[in-house]
């Protein structure tokens, strides 16, 4: 984590003593933050930083695995245009929350459609 860090701001999102994700931020400046997420890893953050790339708001999303042994994943947002980096973040997520949806609705679809030309079919 950046050693400029100077407070740990932290959103509706990351309340709690169990809390997933913890946002390092510069209380000056919004447009860049580090986001530390417990559990998580290379599949949750390159997925991450694939949606929040695609955002024109952000000009830098990179994240990382400090330790393989540590169970937490780092993804570092810096903004072009004045949005705050958590916002970018959270669209991020909603993008790919709205893209599993899609994914989960076109799966469900091909199971029934599967099943319904098989019913007749014989089970061993």
């Amino acid at each position: 984590v950046d050693a400029r860090v100077e407070e740990v701001i932290e959103d509706e999102l990351l309340r709690g003593d169990n809390r997933k994700l913890k946002m390092l931020s510069n209380p000056n400046d919004d447009t860049i933050a580090t986001f530390i997420f417990t559990d998580e890893d290379h599949t949750l953050g390159n997925l991450l930083r694939y949606f929040l790339m695609k955002n024109r708001s952000v000009e830098f999303a990179g994240y990382n695995v400090p330790h393989p042994l540590e169970n937490k994943m780092h993804v570092r947002v810096q903004t072009c245009d004045g949005s705050p980096a958590l916002s970018c973040l959270k669209k991020a997520l909603r993008d790919i929350q709205d893209v599993c949806a899609v994914v989960k609705e076109s799966f469900n679809d091909r199971v029934d459609t599967y099943r319904n030309e098989n019913a007749n079919m014989k089970t061993d």
